[in-house]
């Protein structure tokens, strides 16, 4: 007698979830999918399906954090080189000799944090 079975809409999305959960930890084997395949032959679409989707999802998340970390180093290294030009630092001197020191907004904090945190990518 034939272990297969009509599965309702939500056990086949049940099933997927967890058979695609399982594949990425590495706990689901060739034989798993052969049998599940077999039992469930419209699942096996669905699987696969789902798999690809979920692989494309990675893939173009990883592309966004290059993106984001080609980004975040760029503007890290031009605020590094603005800051270390002759002329920038005139402004200040400038700026010194007819106000007094600065004393307006800055963004030391969120540059070092944007450093550290480009460095633990990095390191990644």
């Amino acid at each position: 007698m034939s272990e297969r079975k009509a599965l309702s809409d939500h056990e086949l999305a049940l099933h997927v979830i967890h058979v695609v959960e399982d594949v990425d930890a590495g706990v689901l084997t060739l034989e798993d999918m052969m049998r599940l395949a077999q039992l469930h032959p419209d699942a096996t679409l669905t699987l696969a399906r789902a798999y690809e989707a979920q692989r494309s999802e990675v893939g173009t998340q990883k592309k966004r954090a290059e993106e984001l970390e080609t980004a975040l180093s760029t503007l890290i290294t031009r605020l590094d080189f603005i800051h270390a030009n002759e002329i920038y630092k005139g402004v200040w001197l400038l700026y010194q000799n007819h106000n007094g020191p600065y004393q307006g907004p800055q963004y030391k904090e969120e540059l070092d944090r944007a450093r550290e945190a480009l460095s633990a990518q990095e390191a990644k």
